[in-house]
């Protein structure tokens, strides 16, 4: 009667985050913050993008730039291995 309309994969969103921040990287020279992400993804809250970014960077795939003791505004970065590979491959949100 009624399709069940399943939530997206977690893996599926944290590629799509990847990508979002790869290509902002790409485009403006620095990466976007926490709240661009939320909103571009229209996530419920910035916990929920913040989650996804904790997951990739215990996967590997980028870090967390502190200052004395705290996260910067725009303190994502993605690992220099990760970051040649997907230079030269085409990406998209």
């Amino acid at each position: 009667m009624f399709k069940k309309i399943g939530r997206p994969k977690k893996d599926d969103v944290r590629q799509k985050i990847l990508c979002f921040v790869t290509n902002s990287v790409r485009r403006r020279g620095f990466p976007p913050t926490i709240r661009e992400i939320t909103r571009y993804f229209k996530f419920s809250s910035s916990g929920l993008a913040f989650y996804y970014l904790k997951s990739l960077r215990e996967a590997g795939k980028l870090k967390f730039r502190y200052s004395l003791r705290k996260r910067c505004a725009r303190g994502i970065k993605l690992r220099r291995r990760y970051f040649f590979e997907q230079m030269f491959k085409k990406v998209s949100v």
